[in-house]
């Protein structure tokens, strides 16, 4: 994808530059201050967002395995006013499972494969729900459908509400045009944002 229309962001990183300790410090915060940093985290994100006119990819959690067991939702209330588009790596706990015992750089709490099943299952639920109810697009993907994933970025980055509507306009200009150079009794048009009713489909 290169540098020219995005800037990349892996979030613990982000978080790691803004603590002072880095993020053994930040390990060692309470809750609360550790939301605090998260917040600002996101927004240092949205900043140089704004500032370079790109558009940020950020690679980051929802939810992690706490030490007694729970699962700990690590996503802000601040993360989900910045997103616009989240892309859900949905990979099988059978792989999830094998890729944490391959990797010793970093200690992970020891999960069987049913504890990850239930793990990623939660998280597809409630981040579907959170997406849903913060007009956020949501989407699974598969880390091996690398040119998917590219095409996805390209087109959010290319469709905006500027373009969206544009597209609609034409799309409407379109169809008037044809109207006129064309016998039409009937031109139906659909409100696609609200439950169609008796009241709207008039007398056709």
């Amino acid at each position: 994808l290169g540098e020219e229309l995005f800037n990349y962001h892996e979030g613990s990183a982000v978080i790691a530059d803004i603590v002072p300790g880095g993020l053994e410090a930040f390990q060692s915060l309470e809750g609360g201050e550790k939301a605090c940093r998260r917040k600002q985290a996101i927004e240092t994100i949205r900043r140089t967002s704004i500032e370079t006119g790109k558009i940020a990819v950020v690679t980051g959690h929802f939810m992690f395995y706490s030490e007694q067991g729970a699962l700990e939702t690590v996503l802000t209330e601040s993360d989900l006013e910045v997103f616009t588009h989240i892309l859900y790596l949905d990979e099988s706990a059978n792989v999830v499972w094998q890729r944490r015992q391959q990797d010793t750089q970093k200690y992970r709490v020891e999960l069987p494969v049913r504890a990850i099943q239930q793990w990623v299952e939660a998280e597809r639920t409630s981040l579907r729900q959170l997406c849903y109810d913060h007009s956020i697009l949501f989407c699974l993907v598969r880390s091996e459908n690398v040119a998917g994933i590219k095409r996805l970025l390209l087109d959010f980055q290319k469709h905006d509400e500027i373009y969206n509507l544009s597209v609609a306009m034409d799309s409407l200009d379109a169809s008037l045009r044809f109207s006129h150079t064309n016998s039409i009794d009937t031109f139906l048009v659909l409100d696609g944002d609200r439950t169609l009713t008796a009241g709207d489909t008039g007398d056709m």
